[in-house]
């Protein structure tokens, strides 16, 4: 089930604890034709995630200051909230795959638009990424 707003938009929650990384991202996928909402750790985003059932998407980055990190996150939107897609990124580490669980997928630091929409391509067409996302 894809989440949208009035306009039609799917939502992308962006989470990274660099504020200029995240208003990057968050402007990206602007551009890619999401509402993004940026927060700047697990924590906040777990505050979005229970208050909003309108996210289609959760992009982290995967170190962060806080309870639990970008892998903990991601673990915890696919056991609670299923049809969420993650996307996971970092400058510093790359998981092992079976690290990313059930539809997750990671994308090193330093990225683009194009790659970000490679990325959210390459799911729609393996099912996993929320039809009308793109």
């Amino acid at each position: 089930m894809t989440h949208s707003t009035s306009s039609g938009r799917p939502i992308a929650l962006v989470v990274d604890d660099e504020p200029l990384i995240e208003m990057e991202a968050v402007d990206m996928f602007h551009d890619l034709g999401y509402e993004a909402i940026g927060v700047r750790n697990a924590d906040e985003a777990m505050l979005t995630l229970r208050a909003r059932s309108d996210i289609s998407l959760v992009f982290t980055d995967i170190e962060m200051p806080g309870t639990m990190n970008g892998l903990v996150l991601a673990s915890t939107i696919e056991a609670k909230w299923p049809n969420i897609q993650v996307l996971i990124t970092s400058g510093r580490t790359v998981p092992p795959d079976e690290m990313l669980l059930g539809r997750a997928r990671f994308l090193a630091k330093p990225y683009d638009a194009k790659q970000i929409e490679r990325v959210l391509a390459s799911m729609a067409a393996s099912g996993d990424c929320p039809s009308g996302s793109l």
